[in-house]
This record gives structure tokens, C-alpha cells and sequence, in this order.
């Protein structure tokens, strides 16, 4: 639907166009009126366009008003667990995230155990995937998000199943998985388009900047949005994620970002590590 253009001076009734006494319509901003009288009695032509609006702009305010979330910590040293996911890993057992250099540090203590759940590695593949399964049917959405991946990508012995991996991240994303919202997204995108930049949003909205820079994709290479997607890549530039200053350099050039808008974006990506990368240890 296109929507009448608000900042016309002109009242949306009765067509006065006296601006000092035009004012816009509070919900949505799309039409102005000059006086009570008018706006109600254009309230029944105006209502559904008014309330279509309104929605658009409270979901662009919760989309793009999340902005940077706080990242998980690693529970051993207790600092920001990175962007980049060569940088951490997740516990076989219990799928608490822990950086890499806690990772290496017990390595080299040889220390078998988890330091969360204090059980000891599986021995093999099928204990492993019994093991997430068990967590999974108790209702852990990290177990059903990593089962997915396994399923997906048919490793440790399970057989390449999409559907599977589908309905594990289903119930995942009920319970609040980010991650899980994502690759839903992921699996949807050539399917159903639609619904999958539903699933990057929810992601996007709990702080991932894998969806930021997927929604910002979309919005430039699909959409013709390039104003739009800057937004999404500014956002996740700035939580240390380096494909989405690449985009926002890139734009920089074409002249679709400013520079303001560039030294913004690559401030806020120097900072990042500082707030969120734990340092390996030997």
C-alpha cells in the first residue's frame, strides 16, 4: 500500500493547507489535520492505513531499537565471549560456550571434566549424540540448537536429515534460541523468503550479527533498500562482526554511507574485541 506523504501541508480532511495549524497524525505520521474536528471525522477512511503504519513503525523501533545486547561470558574467566565462532566452543555435555583460550588452558591441563556440569568427556560419537538427546527431550534448546547442526550437517554418525534438524530448531526457537532462529532463516531463505527474514529478525532482535548482516543482504541485494540495510550493518560492525564493515566500506565508497557514518562503524568494530574477545592462552 502507499501512503499518503505526511509532510504535505495539507489537512487530510478538509484540505486546508494553513501549515502553522497542521498536525500530523499522532500514530501513524502519515496525514495532518488542522483540528480535532477533522481528524475524526476522516478517522473511518484513514483507520486502516493508520493502523498498518503504526505496526510498521513499532516493528522497526523493537528491530532496530535493540541494538548492541550483552554477549554471553565465558564461564571460566568470566569475559565476553567473542563474535567469531573459531574463537569459542561449546561443551559437549551441557553446551555451555566457553572461549577458546579457556579451551586451550584445560588442554593443556589435560582435564577431562567439564568445569560446568563436571562430567567427564563422551567417549565416542553415539555417547555424545545420547547424551544431547537426553538434554533435549529435558528441554534444553542449546542440546535441540546443536542436535539441528549435527542432523543438518549428517556428522557423528547421524545420517543427513534437514527435516529433522528443521523440527529440532522449531522447538529450540519456541524456548528462545537465537541461534536456533537463525538457522531456521538459513533453511527457509530459498524456500520461503518471507519467513525467513522473519527468523533473521528474531535473531537480529536477541543480538546476533550473523542475521544483522543476513537482513542487511537482503535489504541491499534484494530489496534495493541500501539506507535500510546500512542500519542492520552498523549494527553488527560494531559488535566486532567484520563481513558487515566490509559492506559498510563498500558503501562508503558508492557514496551510499558517509564518512561520519564509516568512522562510526569502524570505531565501534576496534572497540569490540576490547569488550568481547577473551585472549588465548598458550
Amino acid at each position: 500500500m502507499k501512503f499518503n506523504d505526511a509532510s504535505k501541508d495539507i489537512c487530510a480532511n478538509c484540505g486546508k493547507t494553513e501549515a502553522a495549524e497542521l498536525r500530523n497524525c499522532s500514530a501513524c505520521r502519515l496525514v495532518k489535520y488542522c483540528s480535532v474536528d477533522c481528524q475524526r471525522a476522516h478517522r473511518n477512511r484513514h483507520k486502516k492505513a493508520c493502523k498498518q503504519r503504526a505496526a510498521e513503525l513499532e516493528h522497526d523501533r523493537k528491530l532496530f531499537g535493540s541494538g548492541l545486547v550483552n554477549k554471553e561470558t565465558c564461564p571460566v574467566c568470566f569475559l565476553k565471549i567473542p563474535v567469531d565462532p573459531t574463537q569459542y566452543g561449546a561443551q559437549p555435555c551441557c553446551q555451555q560456550l566457553i572461549c577458546l583460550g579457556c579451551w586451550h588452558e584445560m588442554d593443556r591441563r589435560g582435564q577431562d571434566q567439564c568445569p560446568m556440569c563436571r562430567q567427564e568427556k563422551p567417549k565416542n560419537d553415539a555417547e555424545m549424540i545420547a547424551g544431547l538427546w537426553e538434554r533435549a527431550d529435558s528441554g534444553s534448546a542449546a542440546a535441540m540448537y546443536e542436535l539441528g547442526i549435527k542432523y543438518a550437517l549428517g556428522i557423528y554418525g547421524l545420517d543427513k536429515d534437514l527435516s529433522q534438524a528443521a523440527d529440532l530448531w522449531t522447538k529450540a526457537a519456541h524456548l528462545g534460541s537465537a541461534k536456533a532462529h537463525y538457522s531456521l532463516g538459513v533453511y527457509h531463505v530459498d524456500k520461503d523468503p518471507a519467513k525467513a527474514r522473519s527468523f533473521y529478525e528474531c535473531a537480529a532482535m536477541a543480538g546476533m550479527c550473523e542475521a544483522r548482516y543476513s537482513l542487511g543482504r537482503i535489504e541491499c541485494e534484494d530489496e534495493n533498500n541500501p539506507l535500510v540495510a546500512l542500519k542492520h550493518v552498523m549494527i553488527s560492525a560494531k559488535m566486532g562482526h567484520a563481513p558487515s564493515l566490509a559492506i559498510i566500506e563498500s558503501m562508503f565508497k558508492q557514496k551510499v554511507a558517509t564518512k561520519d557514518e564509516y568512522d562510526e562503524a569502524w570505531k565501534g568494530f576496534k572497540s569490540a574485541p576490547d569488550e568481547m574477545e577473551s585472549p588465548v592462552e598458550g
